[in-house]
């Protein structure tokens, strides 16, 4: 399946939910859109119907479209590489929604947001996740005295970061519910 990446403009409120969403504690200002309505368990068929992996069963399946946002702050450029974005429902079941690695400049996204992938999903409510982020080839700049100059991030000891796992917690109203044949957004 080819995923190309789009823009999506004017979703009213976008930003503001994107702001309040869980991804706020990657690197203090990356944030994500909480999807879907809703909270109970979802009826219909059995999720285990749908296999992500076999085709046969995408009718049984929801799909969700993944779109990254930024917070506005101080960086210029911030462009690293998500190796692997995973949902996990309430039950525990995980799911792997990106397809390939990707390279994203987050600073693009103050005021939209970018679509990363669309992906079949069992129909589930989803209330974590986890997103990888790899530093290896990372363009960060922050603006110091009126010049760019180049950042290096590093983890809490002050070891530049390599490639790190962060968790995604999505509060109970902003849960991502997904129904077989509709689609949702995260």
């Amino acid at each position: 399946m080819n995923f190309a990446l789009k823009r999506l403009h004017g979703l009213a409120g976008l930003k503001l939910r994107a702001r309040h969403a869980a991804l706020a504690t990657i690197a203090l200002f990356l944030s994500a859109c909480g999807g879907g309505s809703g909270t109970g368990p979802v009826a219909g068929p059995d999720p285990v119907a749908c296999d992500p992996a076999d085709s046969s069963t995408f009718a049984e399946c929801g799909t969700v479209f993944v779109g990254l946002t930024d917070a506005d702050g101080d960086f210029l450029n911030y462009t690293v590489n998500v190796v692997q974005l995973t949902l996990e429902t309430a039950n525990g079941r995980t799911i792997d929604t990106l397809p390939q690695s990707t390279r994203v400049n987050f600073t693009d996204y103050v005021d939209m947001t970018e679509l990363v992938t669309a992906a079949s999903v069992p129909p589930a409510t989803y209330v974590s996740g986890t997103i990888t982020l790899d530093y290896s080839d990372a363009e960060i700049f922050v603006e110091s005295n009126g010049v760019a100059k180049e950042a290096v991030v590093t983890d809490i000891d002050g070891t530049p970061l390599a490639q790190t796992q962060l968790t995604i917690v999505l509060p109970e109203r902003d849960r991502l519910v997904v129904t077989r044949g509709r689609t949702a957004l995260l």
